[in-house]
């Protein structure tokens, strides 16, 4: 019944049937965490388990069939591996084997150049599950992490989510199928979930309160993606009326149309949200710790790092985590950092797009990390600080910004080099030939200055 009224408001509304079916799931996630709330907060840490177990395949059984056999191999191959060999050994098999398991799955799924709405969505997120509880286990055994620090963004990147001891399979299979996370995040450990199924007394209404109010922001964005996708369509970018309008306009265009774009990422993380607010996850003492995007600051950032820092939370929380911070053995951050965007780029998928985006993510790194502090030593030097001066920068930097970021994600909706290719030459590749000098510019000179220093 409810296949059949998804299939109609497909055909109605002219979406793709996978995405409705996402979209779907994402709300019932919801239901099932307020039920959760409101009739089962008190109850033992083993019948939650089992509530959360159940009612997360179930769902993902609704949404995608037979397709549920892929993640429960991969949960059951990671959890085998942890218990029969050694941690780091067991590390090394689940990233090649989920990873692997992954890009087979986008190579069975890749149909065209929209993003995969197929198993491989929640799949996806379950891969970086999985290795982050490989870590979180190895860690458990060698006693590794030890702050308990909080980055500016509100997310414990350094907190210590090391496990000592490997969960039961049944609590295990739970945390992997957490509905609230499952289908689009946030990335949640086991230390916070294990919590989840051992707290007994937290403040339902205040809980309730706090996720209707993410579920309104949703609903909002959700209205400004349909009615901007509606008159700002990708496939405008691919017509003949952009291809006859000028530079300005153009990349005034790939700005506008990728904004829109990525509001359907923000809707659903809105309601993803919502679903572990209401089941006390979302928060620690107060403060909101899984959430992929901090709706406030992204649509206020001067900066790509302030817009890293804002979008995609949880992802980027793993990356740093997980990936980056494990590379300080090179001795490079630069090192570091491509090996990190090579690995999301590389999970993301195979298509060209995907690497073109990161490659320019790199870009802007480079630039902000290298020419923004020269810019704020001018500012203070020449007492750029009134509030005329702040605004007139900060309108500066919302205009970097909304082009920049327009420029950066244009090859990530556009998946294949015919198609992005095009786009980027009608407005002569102009990021590419910012950004590449600058960094070439900068490499050039420091490399300068260490020969003739030696």
């Amino acid at each position: 019944m409810l296949t059949n009224l998804v299939r109609s408001i497909s055909q109605q509304l002219e979406i793709p049937f996978d995405a409705i079916v996402l979209f779907t799931a994402v709300i019932c996630t919801y239901i099932i965490c307020l039920v959760f709330a409101l009739l089962m907060q008190s109850k033992s840490s083993h019948f939650k388990s089992f509530y959360f177990l159940i009612t997360g395949l179930l769902l993902t059984i609704w949404a995608y069939g037979s397709n549920t056999i892929h993640s429960f191999i991969n949960c059951c191959f990671c959890y085998l591996t942890l218990k029969c060999l050694p941690q780091r050994i067991a590390l090394t098999m689940n990233m090649l084997f989920t990873m692997a398991y992954l890009l087979y799955g986008y190579y069975l799924t890749q149909v065209d150049w929209n993003y995969s709405l197929t198993w491989t969505m929640p799949q996806c997120i379950l891969t970086l599950r999985l290795i982050a509880f490989s870590f979180d286990i190895l860690d458990g055994q060698t006693n590794k992490l030890k702050t308990n620090k909080k980055d500016s963004t509100g997310n414990y990147r350094h907190i210590n989510t090391s496990i000592i001891n490997l969960p039961n399979f049944v609590n295990y299979l739970s945390y992997c199928y957490f509905p609230a996370s499952f289908f689009v995040g946030p990335l949640i450990t086991y230390v916070s979930y294990e919590k989840l199924l051992k707290t007994n007394d937290y403040d339902v209404q205040q809980k309730i309160q706090s996720s209707i109010i993410r579920l309104i922001g949703s609903f909002f964005v959700t209205i400004i993606y349909f009615i901007g996708s509606k008159y700002w369509p990708v496939e405008y970018l691919l017509s003949e009326d952009y291809q006859n309008s000028c530079f300005v306009w153009k990349w005034t265009s790939i700005a506008i149309v990728t904004k829109i774009y990525m509001y359907k990422y923000i809707l659903c993380w809105l309601i993803a949200e919502s679903s572990c607010l209401v089941t006390g996850i979302a928060q620690q003492d107060g403060i909101g710790t899984y959430s992929n995007i901090n709706y406030i600051a992204f649509e206020t950032a001067t900066s790509f790092t302030s817009i890293i820092k804002s979008y995609n939370i949880s992802t980027n929380t793993f990356a740093f985590k997980y990936i980056y911070r494990r590379l300080k053995f090179l001795g490079n951050v630069y090192l570091s950092q491509i090996i990190t965007l090579t690995f999301l780029s590389i999970w993301h998928g195979f298509e060209s797009g995907y690497h073109m985006a990161f490659f320019i993510e790199f870009l802007l790194s480079f630039f902000e990390k290298n020419c923004f502090p020269f810019l704020e030593k001018c500012r203070q030097q020449y007492s750029f600080n009134g509030y005329g001066s702040n605004l007139i920068i900060w309108i500066i930097g919302r205009l970097y910004t909304f082009y920049f970021l327009g420029y950066g994600f244009l090859s990530f909706i556009f998946l294949y080099r015919k198609l992005w290719w095009p786009i980027f030459g009608s407005i002569y590749f102009i990021g590419h030939l910012l950004l590449g000098s600058y960094f070439l510019a900068t490499v050039a000179t420091d490399t300068l200055i260490r020969i003739t220093s030696t």
